[in-house]
């Protein structure tokens, strides 16, 4: 072999290694104004620690569609009323709820997505902690665990929730620019103790 060939080889072999795997995630998107189908499969696929949930199905709601589901969460007190979004543990999907609150975001494209990309690798946490403590979560489907659900503080300090909420901080800002390529978010942004702040307004996880 001689040495142009040799290179060669070294270097399909290396392209080789380092090629990333493309995933395609299972999603029904209903809010294709706000960000369309190619760029939210982007960006997750940008993100290495939900590759794993590529077959998890999602259904992100529009206000259509929301009333098709079969398990809406609203509370009289929480953020803007209700849930963002909810992993069924039982089913093993994910429903994304955002359509509701579009008049509190003000319909403000930039600010939607972030939401949306929060409240999805919030529920995607929950599915990773499902293939990790399948018992933990067999219960609460079960009713045998006690699972608080709302805005309070029982709520925001089951462990569950914690460690999704800090898995979000930490991958928005692991991924920042990434994201904000793939989503095409031309405005400056950050996400810090839990908070999303975005040309002026800020939104609390």
């Amino acid at each position: 072999m001689n040495c142009t060939a040799l290179l060669a080889t070294v270097f399909m072999m290396k392209s080789t290694f380092h090629e990333v795997k493309k995933v395609s995630f299972t999603i029904e998107n209903n809010l294709s104004t706000y960000f369309s189908d190619s760029q939210l499969q982007e960006c997750l696929s940008e993100i290495n620690e939900v590759k794993k949930c590529e077959n998890i199905p999602v259904v992100i709601h529009s206000e259509n569609s929301v009333q098709k589901s079969t398990f809406i969460p609203r509370y009289s007190h929480g953020i803007y009323g209700g849930d963002l979004g909810v992993y069924h543990a039982d089913s093993k999907a994910i429903e994304m709820y955002a359509c509701n609150f579009l008049s509190a975001l003000d319909h403000s494209k930039s600010l939607v997505k972030l939401t949306i990309l929060a409240g999805l690798l919030h529920e995607f946490r929950h599915a990773i902690q499902h293939q990790l403590m399948p018992k933990t979560f067999q219960n609460i489907v079960d009713g045998v665990k006690v699972y608080h659900r709302g805005f309070g503080s029982q709520y925001r300090e089951q462990y569950i929730e914690k460690d999704a909420r800090k898995f979000v901080e930490r991958t928005m800002n692991k991924y920042h620019e990434a994201i904000s390529e793939s989503l095409h978010v031309n405005k400056e942004w950050k996400y810090k103790n839990d908070i999303i702040e975005i040309d002026g307004y800020q939104l609390m996880f």
